[in-house]
């Protein structure tokens, strides 16, 4: 719908504003000033998007101080390699990416292989298992 106006010989056309979708929003504040439902780290999603994603192993954060928390924790977890050990220690989740190698993630990865938890470690590790403290 359009709505003409002539204004002493000036022609304006009014558009009416369509609502924003939610995976048009690129920032984790706006998203949900905006009322959409979860953050992917990069783009927003309505209820429906997430919850479709997350069949699919895909993350999604229900507020910016939880994402902000997964972000420093990954940076964290990241750093770690071939060492499920530490990976533990840090209050990461490990993983046996293949035969031998581990990896470490801020958060339970579906398709990267067999989680290893600390009972699977005990004689492993030198010191009990904790919570990873944040920067």
């Amino acid at each position: 719908m359009q709505l003409h106006l002539w204004l002493l010989g000036w022609s304006f056309v009014w558009l009416p504003s369509r609502a924003v979708e939610c995976n048009e929003i690129d920032s984790c504040t706006e998203c949900f000033r905006s009322g959409c439902f979860g953050w992917f780290g990069t783009e927003c999603c309505s209820k429906e998007h997430c919850l479709m994603a997350a069949q699919g192993d895909r993350n999604f954060f229900t507020s910016c101080y939880e994402w902000k928390q997964h972000e420093d924790l990954s940076q964290i977890c990241s750093a770690i390699h071939d060492d499920p050990c530490a990976c533990l220690e840090a209050g990461c989740v490990a993983q046996e990416v293949s035969m031998g190698s581990t990896a470490c993630f801020a958060a339970y990865q579906p398709a990267a292989g067999r989680q290893i938890f600390a009972a699977d470690l005990a004689s492993e590790c030198e010191a009990p298992f904790g919570e990873a403290v944040l920067p």
